[in-house]
């Protein structure tokens, strides 16, 4: 997903400031389709363990609670 600025203009956060020319977009998201399975195999792989998941009542969406080993 990207964002685009309708308008140039300047956005101040935690004291940083960034410009935006009219036009120009920043990524917000990646979306990625895996089993709540699979995603858990991956994040082992890099060095997590699953300590919960939550899913919408058809398993379509999760969020994951992850913790470094």
């Amino acid at each position: 997903m990207r964002l685009y600025s309708d308008r140039d203009q300047t956005v101040e956060i935690a004291g940083q400031k960034f410009d935006f020319e009219i036009g120009e977009s920043i990524l917000t998201e990646y979306s990625h389709k895996y089993t709540v399975e699979s995603f858990g195999r991956i994040a082992g792989a890099a060095g997590f363990t699953t300590r919960q998941v939550w899913t919408d009542r058809d398993n379509l969406f999760s969020v994951q609670y992850l913790e470094l080993d």
